[in-house]
């Protein structure tokens, strides 16, 4: 398993905005990627989200960061500051 980790400095009153827009028009999106396993958003706090997308193999997490840059400039300008810090990485170990 692989994830893609995305860190975005935003104004914590556009929370509920910018869920809305992920949970309407991204995921529809990350869940016809091949190898989609799950997507969490966290708010960080101090003006800070981040988003964890995993997937089955490393491609399909690369993919899922490039569809994610490709949406973000699309839909969310006004909404995040800056660039985005981003990870893609190997799971090496997982509990539930």
């Amino acid at each position: 398993m692989h994830v893609s980790i995305r860190r975005y400095r935003i104004e914590p009153e556009k929370m509920p905005e910018i869920t809305r827009r992920i949970e309407e028009s991204f995921l529809p999106l990350l869940r016809e990627l091949p190898g989609f396993v799950s997507y969490q958003v966290v708010d960080c706090g101090d003006g800070f989200m981040a988003s964890i997308s995993t997937f089955e193999t490393r491609q399909a997490a690369e993919q899922s960061r490039e569809a994610a840059a490709d949406w973000v400039r699309e839909h969310m300008a006004g909404f995040l500051s800056g660039i985005p810090d981003v990870m893609t990485g190997q799971i090496l170990l997982e509990v539930s």
